[in-house]
């Protein structure tokens, strides 16, 4: 057996403010994967459970420090030789997962997203607004997944509509939509 055993980060199902289980399989059984070869941009990796060829480990996202905050670079890397087969080889690196990361503070935010943006997570308390960005010529900013916004929060679309009565090619329409699941602007 010469082939280094290999890994990969498996993201975890839910992600919440308060962390993610990330998972990390590798190829074949291996020994001496610890929290420490876990390296975390943004964020922080708790002690790691499982053997064999199956690892978990917390990840908890940094939280943001201001009441207007932009994105934060939020990235999970598994440096080579991380861990050993039975014959010896070390683990080759793994493909890094990365994301940008808002988290809301207690107070009133103006959390400002652009496109890159993957997870965003708004504090129980406060009246937030979510503020889209886009370029000359590009679309609206997209974010993936929004937690926690509730009644009180306000998405600002003024950097993409333009003027109040529409801007940059937009119409408005008044949509019956109702219920839960819809988010009528």
């Amino acid at each position: 057996d010469t082939l280094a055993p290999t890994v990969s980060i498996v993201t975890p199902s839910t992600f919440t403010s308060t962390g993610g289980t990330f998972g990390f399989t590798f190829s074949e059984s291996v020994t001496g994967f610890a929290a420490t070869d876990i390296s975390v941009t943004g964020g922080s990796a708790a002690t790691v459970g499982g053997s064999g060829a199956s690892y978990t480990s917390v990840v908890t996202p940094t939280a943001s420090s201001s009441t207007s905050v932009s994105p934060l670079a939020f990235a999970v890397n598994v440096a080579a030789e991380a861990a050993a087969d039975a014959a010896g080889n070390t683990s080759a690196a793994a493909t890094a997962y990365s994301a940008s990361i808002l988290v809301g503070t207690s107070g009133n935010d103006t959390l400002a997203v652009n496109s890159s943006v993957n997870y965003l997570f708004l504090d129980a308390g406060g009246t937030d607004t979510v503020k889209l960005s886009a370029t000359t010529g590009s679309t609206a900013a997209a974010t993936d997944l929004v937690r926690g916004f509730g009644s009180g929060d306000k998405i600002d679309l003024a950097a993409i509509l333009g003027s109040a009565t529409g801007g940059s090619g937009y119409t408005s329409s008044t949509l019956a939509d109702t219920g839960s699941g819809f988010l009528e602007l």
